[in-house]
């Protein structure tokens, strides 16, 4: 299984505004400007500046969590200890997604043509 290294270069998820979050059967999806795509399949957590960090387990209706984030852009991006993603961003809130599936896939990072499978 592949987890996040913790030496990575995110550098270029910072400034990205959330133009669209998707929402299908086996998963979600926010996209940013530049071609830049974050494809959920697993658990997350969502935190903001007036609600504590919640952790959702990826079925469809907890997409709905994900739709706050619309319109805000991402602050910074890191490798989480456990190999997951952080993003936080400027309006306080962060998500965290997990990589804690043995046997699947957590969670890609796309960026025009270069796709990270965690």
């Amino acid at each position: 299984m592949h987890r996040l290294d913790d030496a990575i270069d995110l550098s270029f998820l910072a400034g990205i505004c959330v133009e669209q979050i998707c929402v299908s059967a086996g998963g979600s999806t926010i996209n940013g400007e530049g071609r830049v795509s974050i494809k959920i399949f697993g658990g997350f957590a969502i935190s903001t500046p007036k609600q504590p960090s919640v952790r959702f387990e990826g079925v469809v209706e907890d997409a709905a969590a994900l739709f706050p984030l619309l319109g805000d852009s991402i602050k910074k991006a890191h490798a989480t200890p456990e190999g997951g993603l952080r993003l936080d961003f400027n309006s306080g809130a962060a998500l965290e997604i997990f990589s804690d599936n043995d046997q699947y896939e957590c969670f890609t990072i796309g960026n025009g043509d270069v796709l990270i499978v965690v």
